[in-house]
């Protein structure tokens, strides 16, 4: 094995897909316990939250990367300009951080603390590459203020504005001619291209302990591991959740970086009913003929006159009834608190932390990798954080059996897999095989009922897609003309190649008589978002490709 944990491999289906006691915890262990499970070992009670609050605080060793951390933010805790607001967080991570490697051996009994040194040195990671793209982003940002304003005035005084715009035009060109020669032609110029052996091989090293890439990831450092509660006593209440770690101004609670990350925790909150209804229903397909609700001998005379059989079945199909419907609703929560985002975090001021979360694979900022100094002299790249690696959809797509076509995007949808924590992976695998072998589509397509309420399963994941792709216009599109989602993906097929699915697969199940007649409304939902999409997606593309043409005549 190499430096790195090998990625994680496709066996055959048989060793994929171990027994479900071997996934899902019943309960939460013991505090004593809780040290030796991956914090994202899935539970009833959590669903793919960790299995205990997020370590705040590091072992006195590490203070220094605590430190740095605390000051990094452009607004600190405390309301003052951070190391990331005056530029200078890499030159303090070069002066000031020790290579820390010893010190992990001596913690790496504690998976809790591990995970939080990963998800630590995750955002160093982060912060220390992608800071010369924040500092480009944020002066144009400034640059193209100011020729607003200067725009503005010249508006007011009609003798010489044409005079005047053209003298504009060619010092605008002149200037990207420099700026290119120093900071590259992207939107975001170029980020660093080294990582320094000091942060390289603590980070690689935690990173294989916890099961993680050594880069920020959204489960193990962005979000999911990132939030603690103001009083543990309120529990998980949104109004009690702060974040740990920030870029920007995360650190105040009422900030959009924080209702950015916070929401998305506040969604996962209802994971827990999700796996539970699905786990449920897939139990209660199992047995489809209802065996367990047979009844004993002390009850067949009361059952004389009855069909048992068909009793049983019956009693497995309400059963298989019920855990659907906690899906559905669980779905529902979800779409509910998603829809919140808008209040939470501003689409303005999400492209001012967005730098932060880009990966290195298939972005223009680091056209030859990253060198992870100190671990190899070949580059390194990997995908950035992205709210597609959270498990709750792509585990209703397997529930579901929503397929996605086959086109470019299906080699990313593979690669983006191997993003999450292990144990949710295989839990995914687990519904997906299960939900084949016990022949769930063929049970749901029997029962108009069921095909009905499954429809509005399906359904919800449709809108949960279609909020995304809303935000997706609102958050990043109208803002900027980057082609590549943080995730290295395209962003504008990412998301729709997903919807075209969920509607593919909503149109295949209103095939079932009488479903169709029931979901008339639902269903002409669906064929007028798929006619509004193509054309968005037409518009926008074409607004990146202007885009792309403007930025190779500056060059």
């Amino acid at each position: 094995m190499g430096i790195f944990h090998d990625p994680i491999p496709l066996p055959k289906l048989a060793k994929l897909v171990p027994e479900l006691p071997e996934i899902v915890l019943k309960g939460i262990p013991s505090e004593d316990e809780l040290k030796h499970y991956a914090p994202f070992t899935l539970s009833f009670e959590n669903g793919f939250l960790p299995l205990s609050p997020p370590p705040t605080t590091l072992p006195p060793a590490f203070r220094v990367l605590d430190s740095l951390l605390k000051r990094a933010p452009m607004k600190t805790a405390d309301g003052k300009e951070g190391l990331l607001a005056k530029f200078t967080f890499g030159r303090a991570v070069e002066d000031e951080l020790p290579d820390l490697t010893d010190e992990i051996h001596k913690v790496k009994g504690d998976l809790r603390v591990i995970t939080a040194l990963y998800r630590d040195y995750c955002f160093l990671a982060s912060a220390y590459l992608l800071e010369p793209c924040h500092q480009r982003f944020y002066e144009n940002d400034q640059e193209k203020r100011r020729l607003q304003q200067e725009e503005k005035a010249r508006t007011t005084n009609e003798k010489g504005r044409k005079k005047k715009a053209e003298n504009h035009v060619v010092e605008e060109k002149e200037t990207k001619k420099e700026r290119a020669k120093k900071f590259g032609t992207g939107e975001y110029g170029l980020a660093r291209s080294r990582l320094p052996a000091n942060l390289a091989k603590p980070l690689v090293m935690v990173a294989n302990i916890a099961g993680f890439k050594p880069f920020m990831e959204y489960a193990g450092s962005y979000a999911l591991f990132n939030w603690r509660m103001e009083q543990p006593s309120l529990g998980m209440d949104y109004d009690n959740l702060r974040l740990i770690r920030a870029f920007q101004e995360g650190l105040d609670p009422k900030s959009s970086e924080a209702g950015f990350i916070l929401t998305h925790i506040d969604m996962v909150k209802h994971s827990a009913q999700l796996v539970r209804g699905a786990v449920t229903a897939l139990e209660a397909c199992n047995d489809k003929e209802g065996e367990r609700f047979r009844p004993g001998t002390e009850t067949d005379e009361a059952l004389s006159n009855k069909n048992i059989d068909a009793f049983c079945a019956q009693m497995a199909t309400d059963a298989f009834r019920s855990a659907l419907d906690d899906v559905v609703k669980a779905l529902a929560k979800v779409n509910d608190v998603m829809n919140k985002m808008w209040w939470k975090s501003k689409p303005s001021d999400y492209v001012y932390f967005r730098t932060f979360i880009f990966g290195i694979t298939s972005q223009d900022m680091f056209p030859n990798g990253v060198i992870y100094e100190g671990v190899s002299e070949e580059p390194m790249y990997f995908r950035g954080e992205s709210g597609a690696n959270d498990s709750m959809i792509p585990m209703c797509d397997n529930f579901f059996e929503i397929i996605m076509p086959k086109d470019l995007m299906t080699e990313i949808y593979a690669d983006f897999r191997s993003y999450r924590p292990g144990n949710h992976l295989r839990f995914l695998e687990w519904v997906k095989h299960k939900t084949q072998e016990m022949g769930v589509n063929e049970f749901v397509m029997s029962d108009t009922r069921l095909a009905i309420l499954y429809l509005h399963g399906i359904n919800e994941v449709r809108n949960f897609r279609w909020r995304h792709w809303c935000f997706c216009k609102e958050y990043i599109l109208k803002n900027t003309k980057h082609p590549t989602a943080t995730g290295g993906s395209p962003i504008i097929d990412w998301l729709p190649n997903q919807l075209y699915g969920t509607f593919a697969r909503m149109e295949e199940v209103a095939k079932v008589d009488g479903v169709a007649e029931d979901c008339e409304e639902l269903l002409g939902r669906v064929r007028d978002q798929r006619v509004q999409l193509m054309e968005e997606v037409a518009r926008f593309k074409k607004a990146i490709d202007e885009a792309k043409e403007r930025k190779e005549e500056a060059e």
